[in-house]
């Protein structure tokens, strides 16, 4: 099947989107939709190959999925063995054991899967996974094996002729499903199969119409017009200036459009000359799996040794770096395995089967002894300090941010979940509640609360990720619920939240890497202040309200070996920004009537530093860890007693 220069080319339009996204440029924010052109792209490419060799009788399901394994397998294979020296050098053994369960769940084809269970795409959390971008290439290869097998019993019986009507019709029930899912399940919507596969049955079916040669029919100047039309709509999806926060949804079909314009219409039109005089383009559009297999591990180095202070401008740099090395890999070793003539069939399997079972080996081992933690420590203690080294390997680490939970001390996620009872047994036994409400960082509070044993009667609704900046259902309005209901057995409510979601860098997003960059201008973002406030103020109609300020956040990556020094301190610059957020914050709490308790000189540490009492103090970059919330706990007691006696 011969190559076709515009579809290099939109390769590369697509590849592109999805590393400027992944690099953070302010206008590459939906950057990500380049993963559904390449579902489109590789719908069209297997179902042309497919009927093509129908078409001269000679179709195979071994030579189909051999075909495929050429183009995925050796490149795939190759990134992973270099990468694994590459993680044990800067990885901690908590992550390095992280990364090679990511290594198993790839090899097994089911990488979407994995992630899926470990965290949505867009949090936080998923940018530090170093094979995140590997969930895209796990439902490529299982459609991959989900249509060669449909295509081959539908050959076998005969029934080639219910090929077109059976992709449309699993099209359409696929849209629709991705349509409902993407507010019913958005995070199952995103990473699996079920709601993808219009995308690439949509290419499927473009292969098949244009097998028919009903495209002569269209005239050759409208086939270069709607050709232009397709690659400016996927450009502008691309590179649109407003982030689509649900996806995939009803809306993707619009670039999916776009991408179907430029499959239906190849170089016969006359388009390929006028659009594409830069070879350079086609030959990275060739290069672009190999450029996407490699950007994204660089990236996520880059911001683990630098505790995400590296620039957006040093990332582009690395970003096209891994292009040329995309480049080179393609020259010498993809090209040589997709050639049967120099890589035979059974050298082939024998070499890729050889290649699995060695990186395999090497995840199974290094996942049973914990990230290779032994020869870790001995190879790399004369890199850290022994003693915060094995302060931090042996302490114990959350899942997630959890809270104590004991008699009349109440962590939940609704009202709905308290037993009334209890409640009123508490009551009457300590008084009205104390409710601790706002997100993860609340969770921290409420916590620390529980521990100190001051309140004795505490009840903990705050949910991670949830602020009333973003939306007052869910604990928001709950709470007002709760307290118009049930007002004689609540004496005030306690709001904390992360800070870096009020602030905001200079293209307006909050909880930005960017924005605690040295140098870098504080900005507070005052609109979700403003939303923030007006919560509270409906709040305090019902009931006594403090906000209580946020803390100044580490923003330093602990699993980082090169941070395990008992001397590392807070950034002086990340205490400054948050410095001017808690005025801020007074200010406009003072102007609202709101009750605003800054937490700035109590929750820290001395001298800022992530090492206090055999502890270290954070278990991430904005939260502090258990033993932490543990010393925060004894050690402020006068300023929770404080906190408590507001009226």
């Amino acid at each position: 099947m011969r190559s076709r220069d515009d579809l290099d080319a939109l390769r590369f339009l697509a590849v592109t989107g999805v590393v400027f996204y992944h690099i953070g440029l302010p206008q590459a924010q939906n950057g990500f939709i380049g993963v559904d052109i390449f579902f489109v792209l590789s719908g069209f490419l297997i179902m042309k190959s497919i009927m093509n060799d129908k078409g001269q009788g000679k179709f195979s399901l071994a030579n189909f999925l051999e075909r495929r394994s050429r183009r995925i397998v050796p490149a795939l294979l190759l990134v992973l063995a270099i990468n694994i020296p590459i993680i044990f050098v800067i990885f901690s053994p908590q992550d390095i054991k992280q990364v090679l369960v990511s290594y198993l769940c790839i090899l097994l084809f089911i990488p979407n899967v994995y992630f899926w269970d470990q965290s949505g795409y867009f949090d936080t959390e998923a940018k530090e996974q170093t094979f995140l971008h590997t969930w895209s290439l796990g439902i490529e290869i299982q459609f991959y094996i989900l249509i060669g097998f449909y295509v081959f019993i539908l050959f076998r019986c005969s029934k080639e002729k219910y090929l077109m009507t059976s992709l449309k019709a699993l099209s359409i029930g696929s849209f629709m499903l991705c349509a409902l899912s993407s507010f019913w399940k958005p995070g199952a919507n995103f990473f699996l199969l079920p709601s993808r596969i219009w995308e690439f049955t949509a290419g499927s079916i473009i292969a098949i119409y244009m097998s028919t040669n009903r495209v002569k029919q269209v005239d050759y100047l409208t086939q270069r017009l709607l050709k232009s039309l397709g690659f400016a709509i996927v450009a502008c999806c691309l590179f649109f200036p407003i982030k689509l926060s649900t996806w995939p949804s009803v809306l993707t079909a619009v670039p999916i459009f776009g991408a179907v314009l430029v499959l239906v219409f190849d170089e016969r039109s006359g388009f390929r000359r006028p659009m594409l005089p830069h070879r350079l383009i086609v030959y990275f559009g060739k290069s672009s799996y190999g450029w996407f297999l490699w950007h994204w591990p660089v990236i996520v180095y880059a911001n683990y040794i630098s505790d995400n202070q590296v620039s957006i401008r040093t990332l582009v740099h690395l970003a096209l770096l891994t292009l040329c090395i995309a480049s080179i890999q393609l020259r010498f070793f993809e090209q040589r395995f997709k050639d049967k003539n120099r890589v035979r069939q059974q050298e082939f399997q024998q070499k890729a089967l050889a290649g699995t079972i060695v990186i395999a080996m090497i995840a199974v081992a290094g996942v049973i002894s914990n990230g290779f933690d032994n020869i870790w420590r001995q190879t790399r203690i004369t890199f850290t300090e022994k003693e915060t080294l094995n302060i931090y390997l042996s302490q114990d680490k959350e899942s997630q941010i959890e809270a104590l939970n004991s008699n009349c001390k109440f962590s939940i996620r609704s009202t709905d979940e308290l037993n009334q009872e209890n409640v009123n047994k508490c009551s009457d036994k300590y008084g009205p509640a104390i409710i601790v409400i706002g997100d993860s960082h609340g969770v921290v509070l409420f916590d620390i609360m529980a521990r100190s044993n001051l309140p004795k009667f505490v009840i903990g609704l705050a949910n991670p990720g949830a602020r009333p900046s973003s939306s007052i259902l869910g604990q928001y309005s709950d709470v007002i619920n709760y307290v118009e209901n049930n007002s004689a057995s609540v004496a005030k409510v306690l709001f904390m939240q992360s800070g870096s979601y009020l602030l905001e860098d200079r293209s307006g997003n909050v909880d930005s890497n960017l924005l605690f960059q040295e140098g870098e201008k504080v900005r507070v973002a005052k609109r979700n202040i403003e939303l923030t406030v007006d919560y509270l103020i409906q709040l305090s109609s019902l009931t006594k309200v403090i906000w209580v300020g946020p803390y100044t956040q580490s923003r330093i990556n602990v699993s980082n070996p090169i941070n395990w020094y008992s001397s590392r301190e807070i950034p002086s610059h990340v205490v400054r920004a948050f410095a001017t957020l808690d005025s801020y914050l007074f200010e406009t709490s003072s102007q609202s009537q709101i009750t605003y308790f800054s937490s700035l000189k109590n929750f820290k540490f001395p001298e800022n530093r992530i090492l206090s009492e055999n502890c270290v103090v954070w278990r991430d970059q904005d939260h502090f860890s258990i033993c932490g919330r543990q010393l925060l706990a004894n050690r402020e007691l006068s300023f929770l007693e404080d906190l408590i006696k507001i009226e």
